[in-house]
């Protein structure tokens, strides 16, 4: 069986069992409507869904209704520099220049892929 968005969010509110007062209050729901939302007896809005998603993971995280997946949304990349230095002219190129293979660039190993969340999308 396949882990949903909902299915993690009721087990991050199981484990705050104690705090649940405070979530209630702050994403505006009754403490009675929480309790039963964790146990799985009550479904709640997406819009619910996604406050508590955002209470419990912080601003980027996003739940997707449609699909029932919880996202990561990263901030666009930022530029690690704006100009690349000048060409080395008459001089040895050192190791790990820009474009050129040497320990600052290690093209021939593969990266490791992130292990799989249960409820989050890819």
């Amino acid at each position: 069986m396949k882990t949903t968005g909902t299915d993690t969010l009721r087990a991050a509110l199981r484990a705050r069992k104690s705090g649940l007062t405070l979530i209630a209050r702050d994403v505006g729901v009754s403490l009675h409507t929480l309790q039963d939302f964790s146990a799985g007896s009550v479904t709640l809005l997406p819009e619910v869904k996604q406050k508590i998603a955002t209470y419990i993971f912080g601003d980027r995280t996003v739940f997707d209704a449609d699909t029932d997946l919880l996202r990561s949304v990263s901030p666009p990349a930022m530029p690690i520099a704006t100009a690349l230095p000048p060409m080395a002219q008459g001089r040895a190129i050192p190791l790990g220049y820009p474009n050129i293979p040497g320990p600052g660039l290690r093209s021939d190993k593969p990266q490791p892929e992130r292990p799989a969340r249960p409820g989050w999308a890819s």
